[in-house]
């Protein structure tokens, strides 16, 4: 029963997205008009406030270095707070990539032309 409900959810959540796609044309109010270019601007968001907290959680990671004084247990910790943190921040920078991959990927079969892919505001 859980399996069918962990596929169903998603789809679930996604279809609205493809059926109304077409019927509003500037839902969000930001010249937002497709898909990819919703997805990119959801993106945008995300990194700009993730980056600075992946970031402050790097420092965290260097305080924690610096006030273990040889503890084995304290350096074991702070070198996983660091290597989580570094995860994090390479996931942020790998979502955007995906994105823009994506979206060329897409628009190359679908005939269109491509976006610059620059992170600013709407």
């Amino acid at each position: 029963m859980k399996k069918k409900i962990i596929f169903a959810l998603p789809i679930a959540i996604i279809t609205p997205l493809f059926v109304f796609a077409e019927s509003y044309s500037n839902v969000v109010g930001c010249g937002i008009q497709t898909i990819p270019q919703f997805i990119k601007a959801v993106l945008s968001i995300v990194i700009k406030i993730g980056i600075p907290i992946a970031s402050v959680f790097i420092i965290y990671a260097g305080f924690l270095f610096i006030t273990a004084q040889g503890n084995e247990s304290k350096v074991t910790a702070a070198k996983k707070a660091l290597l989580w943190s570094c995860i994090g921040f390479g996931v942020l920078l790998a979502s955007w990539i995906f994105a823009i991959a994506a979206e060329g990927f897409i628009t190359s079969f679908s005939g269109g032309q491509g976006q610059s892919a620059s992170i600013g505001p709407c």
